[in-house]
């Protein structure tokens, strides 16, 4: 598009600040000529009915470009496996189809009235427990999760009791009781509170 024809036929006058983009060849370097003049030209033509296809093209042009890249960024998929595929070896969880450490989800199932439930969830990372450690009661609610970091217990745990209500909530540090820990009954009561330092009472409250 030659823009001093279209500036010229608008009646907008040349303050010298365009004629280098109309040098580039190309309007998507005239964007931010666009977006100053835009306003001003479809004033100009709204009565011939192309204000919002020119103010349209002068949007698009400038927009950037999808480069197919939409999906950089994003977090590839977890692989699921069952406990059938996995086999322990030195130390570590392989993969029986691969052969390799196992990085992802493995599910435990056991049948409820026909059909396959999850009992145990564990996430691993490179043949180890790596990320939380879920246990199911029957009914499919929450009966023990724990955190896992490169194969041992730290960060928070949990037991819950049937009825939902929490029953166990303590803090593990490299596989050691390492924090508070608190026993509650199942009306949420608490019956236990000790702090624990690298496995040793430091502390019983109550």
């Amino acid at each position: 598009m030659d823009l001093l024809l279209l500036f010229k036929y608008l009646n907008i006058p040349n303050r010298g600040f365009y004629t280098p983009l109309v040098l580039g060849g190309r309007l998507q370097k005239a964007c931010f000529v666009g977006h100053l003049c835009v306003g001003c030209a479809c004033m100009k033509i709204a009565s011939t009915g192309l204000a919002v296809g020119l103010g349209a093209l002068l949007f698009w042009s400038c927009a950037p470009q999808d480069s197919g890249s939409s999906g950089e960024g994003a977090e590839a998929p977890v692989e699921v496996i069952s406990t059938k595929d996995l086999a322990p070896h030195d130390g570590l969880f392989y993969n029986k189809k691969t052969n390799k450490p196992f990085t992802g989800r493995v599910d435990e199932f056991f049948l409820m009235q026909g059909s396959p439930k999850v009992r145990v969830s564990r996430h691993m990372q490179e043949g180890r427990l790596h990320g939380l450690r879920t246990q199911y009661f029957n009914d499919g609610k929450k009966f023990i999760e724990i955190q896992y970091e490169d194969g041992l217990k730290h960060g928070r745990a949990f037991n819950w009791h049937r009825n939902g209500e929490v029953q166990w909530e303590r803090h593990f540090k490299k596989d050691q009781l390492d924090g508070e820990s608190i026993r509650y009954d199942a009306d949420g009561n608490i019956t236990q509170h000790v702090i624990y330092k690298m496995g040793r009472v430091e502390k019983a409250i109550k």
